[in-house]
């Protein structure tokens, strides 16, 4: 699979800036509740658990290896197994390669990318507030989103951002790996499905 993107913009006003397009939404999405964060409250995070009933499309609910066969991009089927359990080498891994295989200005222009759509973030809710912590389902769902349900169905940007789904998932990925790598203040969070081991 080869990734595109013609231009990256950090800030939407910028003159000249790709206006998202007037496509209508599916209906999962138009009857979706709004804002909400994780108990049900109003506006919290953009990353919702799509197990609340909030018209998100349950992506993780789906088994990485039915995901798999649908999957041509190695990166995202690391993230698909770390969400079952795997070792948290998968999110490393899968850092690497999607970063790695960024072709439009490579490494650099990616980062460039994850950084605007925390910026994003940062004008929508408040600057980190992904840092008080989000479900970590909630963030694999969100990343099988932007990837099966965006970029696999041809769209390559984010209708709300404009900016490209693969600077989403890399937001996602990235806050996981900071999740991971502070388990002392994420883990509680943990709430992946871990298969049971056959006896």
């Amino acid at each position: 699979m080869r990734l595109e993107h013609s231009r990256i913009i950090l800030d939407p006003e910028e003159e000249g800036a790709p206006v998202p397009s007037n496509r209508p939404e599916p209906a999962w999405v138009r009857e979706g509740t709004g804002a909400r964060d994780f108990e049900g409250k109003v506006d919290g995070t953009g990353t919702k658990l799509s197990l609340s009933g909030n018209g998100k499309v349950p992506m993780e609910l789906i088994p990485a290896c039915v995901l798999e066969r649908t999957n041509p991009c190695f990166g995202i089927a690391l993230i698909d197994y770390w969400g079952e359990g795997a070792s948290d080498e998968n999110l490393f891994k899968a850092w690497d390669w999607i970063k790695s295989n960024y072709p439009e200005g490579g490494e650099t222009a990616f980062l460039r990318g994850v950084a605007a759509v925390l910026a994003f973030g940062a004008k929508k809710y408040a600057s980190d507030n992904w840092r008080r912590g989000i479900p970590w389902r909630a963030l694999v769902g969100a990343i099988q989103r932007h990837y099966y349900l965006g970029i696999l169905a041809g769209e390559w940007e984010d209708s709300e951002t404009g900016l490209p789904h693969w600077f989403h998932i890399g937001c996602c990925l990235a806050f996981l790996i900071e999740y991971a790598t502070h388990r002392d203040l994420y883990g509680k969070l943990d709430n992946r499905f871990i298969r049971p081991e056959a006896e």
